[in-house]
């Protein structure tokens, strides 16, 4: 079958439209969309379309056209693609934040990458950790997994976690971003031995969702 791809002037055409006018002031932005359409990807349980969709153009959906839908779900499709089959990569801008002052981070498109991936991820993070029947030694890395990823999404906190490692606020946050690389190639794996370790989900009901 064949795939579903936006262009890069049609993502481009997305992320003007979600900033624009036409949706609601709380619709994402663009690279918070991508940071929040990861998280649901990688999710034990898929989440009905309608509900992220809203989720994405700010509970609004009277100035969704086909056009804009189908962008949206097209872009869905290609990051499913990348964390399943081709290997996902955090997006360009990732690059460049790794030259970024902390200040300059805490305003940048990766930043709002890990807003929306934390979004779309803590709720079943926090219930994965919940269970008994996860494995201390790997509870710890999946939590780890998922404040690396989310590490931008408070930036009030970026401080005190920074002092809490023993690193100066900089180096703490070229580390994170580093690691949030490896992180964001495997997390959907992590997840689902997590829902399988935990006894949330047995193989049979993996493989049916």
């Amino acid at each position: 079958m064949q795939q579903l791809y936006l262009t890069p002037d049609e993502k481009k055409a997305l992320a003007d439209w979600l900033a624009s006018d036409e949706t609601a002031e709380n619709a994402m932005a663009f690279a918070q969309l991508q940071g929040y359409l990861f998280a649901l990807i990688c999710a034990p349980e898929p989440l009905d379309v309608e509900v992220w969709v809203k989720q994405a153009v700010g509970d609004d959906l009277s100035q969704l056209s086909q056009d804009h839908l189908f962008a949206l779900m097209a872009l869905h499709n290609e990051m499913s693609e990348q964390v399943f089959d081709t290997g996902f990569q955090l997006p360009d801008y990732f690059k460049v934040a790794h030259s970024l002052s902390p200040q300059m981070l805490v305003q940048s498109e990766a930043q709002l990458w890990s807003l929306g991936f934390a979004q779309g991820a803590k709720e079943y993070t926090t219930a994965l950790l919940k269970s008994d029947e996860l494995p201390e030694e790997f509870a710890t890395t999946f939590s780890f997994a998922y404040h690396c990823l989310a590490f931008l999404a408070e930036p009030d906190k970026l401080a005190a976690s920074a002092t809490k490692q023993g690193h100066e606020l900089a180096q703490y946050c070229h580390h994170m971003l580093t690691l949030m690389a490896d992180f964001s190639l495997g997390f959907a794996e992590l997840v689902e031995a997590a829902a399988l370790a935990s006894g949330f989900f047995q193989d049979d009901d993996w493989q049916d969702n």
